[in-house]
C-alpha cells in the first residue's frame, strides 16, 4: 500500500540533496547556481505536506473531542452506577427494616388460623369473609385483621345500643323512684291526716261523755 506522504517527503529529500549536489558543482565551475527549477518542483509537494499536516491536526483535534466526549460519558455512566448502587443500598435498607418492623397486629388477640378457618367454612359464615379463602400468607393475614376490625366495629355498635338502652331505663327508673317517693309521701301524709282526725273523734267522744 502507497504512502503517499512519505513519497512526498522522500521527494522533498531527493529534491533537496539534487540542490545540494548542484550548488557545489557550482562552486567549482563557471555555471552559476539557479535554484528556480528546484523551487518550481518543491512548491507543490510542500502545499501537499501543508494539506496533510493540516487534516492530520483536525483529524487529531476529532479524536481528542471524541476521546473527551467518550470520557464524560464514562464519567456519567460510572456516576449514574454509584448513584443507582447507593439506591439499591438504601431500598435493601427500607426492605430490611421492614423485615424486621415488629407491627401492633403481631399482638393483637385474633383468632387462631384454625379457628379462623373453622369459623370461615362453618354453614353460616360471618359476612364479608371470601369464599373460599386466599392461600397467600399475607393476604390471609389482611382478611384476618378485616374480620377483626369488622368484629370489634359491630360489638362496639353493639355496646352504644346497650349503653343507650341503660341510660333509659336509668331515666324511666329515675322516674318511677320519684314518683314511688311522692306516693309514699301522699300517703304518709294521708295516715297522719286519718290518725289525727280519729284522734279528733275520739277526743269528742270522751268530751261528750
Amino acid at each position: 500500500m502507497t504512502d503517499l506522504p512519505r513519497d512526498v517527503a522522500n521527494s522533498l529529500r531527493d529534491l533537496a540533496d539534487s540542490v545540494l549536489q548542484s550548488r557545489t558543482d557550482a562552486s567549482t565551475s563557471s555555471v552559476p547556481f539557479d535554484p528556480t527549477s528546484a523551487l518550481k518542483a518543491s512548491t507543490p509537494l510542500f502545499a501537499y505536506l501543508q494539506t496533510v499536516n493540516r487534516e492530520a491536526a483536525l483529524h487529531s483535534k476529532a479524536c481528542k473531542d471524541k476521546t473527551s466526549a467518550a470520557r464524560l460519558e464514562m464519567d456519567r455512566a460510572h456516576l449514574r452506577l454509584q448513584n443507582l448502587k447507593f439506591e439499591q443500598n438504601h431500598l435493601e435498607q427500607e426492605i430490611r427494616k421492614c423485615e424486621e418492623y415488629e407491627s401492633e397486629y403481631l399482638s393483637l388477640p385474633l383468632l387462631s388460623p384454625e379457628e379462623f378457618y373453622a369459623l370461615a367454612t362453618s354453614p353460616t359464615p360471618p359476612p364479608g369473609l371470601p369464599v373460599p379463602l386466599p392461600t397467600d400468607p399475607h393476604e390471609l393475614q389482611l382478611v384476618r385483621l378485616n374480620h377483626e376490625l369488622a368484629e370489634r366495629q359491630r360489638l362496639d355498635e353493639e355496646k352504644k345500643e346497650l349503653g343507650a338502652r341503660k341510660g333509659k331505663l336509668v331515666k324511666e327508673n329515675e322516674v318511677k323512684k320519684q314518683r314511688l317517693e311522692e306516693l309514699e309521701k301522699q300517703l304518709e301524709a294521708f295516715v297522719v291526716a286519718r290518725l289525727l282526725v280519729n284522734a279528733k273523734s275520739i277526743q269528742t267522744k270522751m268530751n261528750d261523755e
